[in-house]
């Protein structure tokens, strides 16, 4: 065998065992990934593993020492999306699994393991059973998956956290409590799905276990019964009232610093608050619709408290009147008021003060100058608007340890989730495309060489 030859096949040997290598290693890789599925998360800070709420209920969970059980039950076999409804299932309780001392789950056969789905009482597939204690929460199937678009486009949406995560609130506070909102006085409606209604809101405050309802302190059903707030209210809400509260209803607050495009909507800051801590920690920042001045009386009457929770920056003002410039508030000097104003307020009131009995728990009020914020054409267009609403409800309501639990609340869906269509893709780029490339290369490189 002369020279020329021998270093032909040396090459081209050498080629062929990198190629099918390379070829074995990416199978390998393959298998590994489908029988141990792990996943990496580079957004910055790590946060999109699990929401921050859902694990602040984790941590509370854990810190209360129950047990938590979740059975989650497969998907019908041979329908198009049960593997997907299953995988994406199991990776979402496995990261909830490692994030959490007490809880534990199982993925349940629901044709194979029968005697776990009477004993549960479960008669359907891809139901998921929270357990602690003797409290339960269960989660349809058709609750944690929407389809979304319509035709080739139309694919399968896991909201599965969302749903856990709302499972977590009810086991957290297992009773109800009741937020009346208050009508009569051309306030925002509880039952309006419009722009200007409260309908959102109220799907907001169900996910943590407050049910909603209208008051009225104007009329009653029995005659000489003297209009009083229910005993089992937990807050009262007062949503835009249209008769007038204060003389400075008609002045607003202004500030330099605004949302982009809305020039005439400030951009409040946090003032060290339960209420706002998790959403300054966050970096969530709430939207207000021309919210009027709050004003806190120095000193404060006996026995109240109160401390501002929403603020303009210090390039803010009252705007009193004066010229717009391009439909913009400006600054007047010599009629606006100038400084930081206050647009939340928090206040709390101390038991045998004169204003609350001294037999009575503390009371708390939060009065906003704006409440269009927590309407529905508004909640969801500032990323901490629902944010706010909850936390303050939940202080509100007394459940300081809520807030912990109830914050910033991500716009993205914080798992990856793929349709077969989409596995589908990466199988054959992982088993054919690569290789061929890889192929490819070999086959070049020892062209290259054989021509030297």
């Amino acid at each position: 065998m002369n020279q020329t030859l021998r270093r032909r096949l040396t090459y081209g040997s050498n080629a062929t065992f990198v190629t099918g290598l390379v070829i074995a290693v990416l199978v390998l890789l393959y298998v590994l990934a489908q029988t141990n599925r792990t996943q990496w998360d580079f957004s910055a800070g790590g946060r999109n593993t699990l929401t921050p709420e859902t694990l602040a209920k984790l941590r509370l969970l854990d810190e209360k020492g129950d047990k938590v059980e979740v059975y989650a039950f497969t998907a019908q076999r041979g329908k198009d999306d049960a593997d997907f409804k299953n995988r994406s299932m199991k990776d979402l309780l496995t990261t909830m699994g490692e994030n959490s001392k007490l809880l534990e789950w199982r993925q349940v056969d629901f044709d194979r393991e029968r005697l776990t789905a009477e004993r549960l009482g479960v008669n359907d597939y891809g139901r998921v059973v929270i357990l602690r204690g003797e409290d339960r929460v269960d989660i349809k199937d058709r609750d944690m998956f929407q389809r979304i678009g319509k035709g080739k486009d139309k694919s399968l949406a896991f909201l599965g956290e969302a749903q856990v995560s709302r499972g977590l609130s009810q086991l957290l506070t297992p009773r109800r409590r009741v937020v009346y909102v208050l009508t009569g006085h051309g306030e925002q409606s509880v039952a309006d799905r419009g722009p200007n209604g409260l309908s959102d809101l109220v799907a907001s405050l169900d996910i943590e276990r407050f049910d909603t309802e209208s008051l009225s302190l104007l009329q009653t059903g029995t005659e000489g019964q003297i209009p009083v707030v229910p005993d089992d209210a937990s807050v009262v809400f007062i949503a835009g009232p249209k008769a007038d509260l204060t003389p400075d209803e008609e002045d607003a607050v202004a500030d330099k610093e605004v949302f982009h495009p809305h020039n005439d909507r400030p951009v409040p800051l946090y003032r060290q608050h339960p209420i706002t801590a998790e959403l300054a920690e966050s970096n969530l920042q709430t939207m207000l619709v021309h919210p009027a001045p709050i004003k806190i009386d120095d000193p404060p009457p006996t026995g109240v408290h109160a401390e501002p929770v929403l603020t303009t920056s210090r390039f803010g003002w009252i705007e009193i009147g004066g010229d717009l410039k391009d439909g913009s508030y400006v600054m007047d000097p010599g009629i606006d008021v100038e400084g930081v104003a206050n647009m939340a307020v928090a206040v709390e009131l101390a038991p045998g003060g004169g204003l609350v009995r001294a037999s009575k728990l503390p009371a708390r009020v939060l009065v906003m100058g704006d409440a269009e914020c927590f309407s529905n054409g508004v909640l969801h267009e500032g990323p901490g608007n629902e944010a706010l609403a909850t936390n303050a409800i939940n202080w509100l309501a007394g459940e300081d340890e809520r807030l912990r639990a109830g914050g910033a609340r991500p716009p993205t869906q914080p798992l990856l989730a793929l349709t077969p269509e989409e596995m589908g893709t990466l199988r054959w780029l992982s088993l054919a495309v690569m290789p061929l490339i890889v192929g490819l290369a070999g086959i070049g490189m020892w062209a290259g060489r054989r021509g030297r």
